[in-house]
């Protein structure tokens, strides 16, 4: 074999596929030794199993590529070095803080695609158990986070108000939302604008009263139609 000394790096010139591939001796990286006289483009295969590439002619112009033995891989990632993980699992760090699988799976990962705010959140607000209340003592139009709670005209306002749900067009509650109006004194008109305020059992549409300690639901049911019921409503 032929080689050229480069202080402690030599080139194997018995190689067949040319000049351009060659070992450094020993551990020292090559940026520590002169190598000069490598051309660029040059791959070198260094005796602890590393791959070095001779990105350009500076003495530093070296990348490392690949190194052989898995112990050279510190950190986090070394625990993935020696063996294959589960497949189809969701990574986290351990304990130790190495990169190890987790219970889920990556299907059960994709469940969560798409999601925009906190799950927890959405959960609470689809499984509340009370009612919550919105007091109102003057008029009032519905706003979207009226949806599924009770408006209430307290005892301490002793004037007759109108609590009015707006147009589809300008407020979209959902198909199904149900809105509660309680009212504790004096009267209170539940209107409506451009849609439709259905009565049942009778049918009659339009605005509705109702009556001191009375307590009326609203179901929306189409887009643009509510079907109204309750005690003391007239």
């Amino acid at each position: 074999m032929n080689a050229l000394d480069f202080n402690h790096a030599y080139r194997v010139e018995a190689v067949s596929i040319g000049d351009n591939i060659g070992l450094f001796s020993g551990v020292q990286p090559p940026v520590m030794v002169n190598t000069s006289g490598i051309p660029v483009g040059s791959a070198f295969f260094q005796t602890d199993g590393t791959i070095w590439k001779r990105a350009g002619p500076g003495p530093s112009d070296w990348v490392r590529m690949v190194a052989e033995d898995s112990a050279l891989f510190t950190g986090a990632v070394s625990s993935i070095t020696i063996s294959n993980l589960a497949l189809s699992r969701a990574l986290v760090s351990d304990e130790n803080g190495k990169v190890a699988v987790s219970a889920v799976t990556a299907t059960e990962l994709g469940y969560v695609a798409g999601v925009t705010s906190a799950i927890q959140a959405q959960l609470n607000g689809k499984a509340a158990k009370e009612i919550l209340q919105n007091s109102r003592s003057a008029n009032y139009t519905l706003v979207l986070s009226d949806a599924g709670k009770q408006i209430l005209h307290p005892a301490a306002d002793n004037t007759a108000r109108t609590f009015t749900i707006p147009a589809n067009s300008s407020v979209a509650f959902p198909v199904g939302t149900q809105i509660w109006f309680v009212n504790e004194r004096n009267t209170v008109t539940i209107a409506i604008t451009t849609d439709t305020l259905m009565l049942s059992p009778s049918g009659a549409t339009g605005s509705r009263t109702l009556a001191a300690r009375g307590v009326a639901t609203a179901l929306k049911i189409t887009a643009t139609k509510w079907m109204i019921f309750g005690y003391g409503l007239s």
